[in-house]
């Protein structure tokens, strides 16, 4: 016997419980707005029977963006824009080497078209050490701001994983795929380990990385 099941009322989809409907922590129900979405989900729930980070890791996503309160995404909105500062794309070796060059080739579009989308003007850094000046960010806050609790917790999941607020946004917007967002994220990674070979540990955390941007990747597609 099933006991989740999803309820459609006018168009939202309700994750029902034994007939009843699932509240957050945060007393919000537990809804998404597409049936694909749904889906997936009661399919989670029915197989693992709890909502949990790891077995049911799409069930988990949009039971976290449901239960995001005013409060919780003013905090989630500071976060993100605290590690813009500290965003990869913006440090570099002070070595003229092959991974610099790789990297600016790679990277310094992106840094420069985001710059301008939002008017800032953070910079390229040399030294792991140094530190962006103060930037005006009511542009991205605003962006930030007018994304629904769904595409918040998108952004917010993707660029913890993947070190960079910039190719986080730039993946959101549907400016680079699946497959470039992931060489993006390891070009680094992937340039030392054919220089000096990857070791076994290494290897599993890459995969544990590549699997979470896929499941996200997921929501993301089923969201709309």
């Amino acid at each position: 016997m099933k006991i989740f099941k999803y309820l459609n009322v006018n168009g939202i989809f309700y994750i029902l419980k034994n007939q009843k409907k699932i509240l957050t922590p945060n007393n919000f129900y537990f809804l998404v707005k597409t049936e694909k979405l749904a889906k997936l989900i009661i399919d989670e729930l029915n197989k693992f029977k709890n909502i949990n980070n790891t077995k049911t890791p799409i069930s988990y996503l949009g039971f976290f963006s449901c239960n995001i309160s005013k409060k919780d995404k003013k905090k989630i909105i500071e976060e993100i824009i605290e590690n813009l500062y500290f965003d990869n794309l913006l440090y570099r070796s002070p070595d003229k080497n092959k991974i610099n060059q790789l990297m600016k080739r790679n990277f310094d579009s992106f840094v420069d078209i985001f710059n301008t989308r939002f008017s800032l003007s953070l910079e390229i850094k040399n030294t792991f050490f140094s530190y962006q000046t103060s930037q005006n960010l009511n542009k991205f806050s605003k962006f930030l701001d007018d994304l629904c609790n769904y595409e918040i917790t998108l952004i917010y999941k993707l660029h913890k994983i993947s070190k960079s607020v910039i190719l986080s946004y730039f993946y959101f917007k549907k400016k680079i795929n699946f497959k470039t967002f992931i060489n993006l994220i390891f070009l680094e990674s992937d340039f030392q380990k054919k220089k000096w070979g990857s070791t076994p540990e290494q290897e599993i955390i890459d995969k544990d990385l590549k699997i979470n941007i896929k499941i996200y990747s997921i929501f993301f597609n089923n969201l709309y």
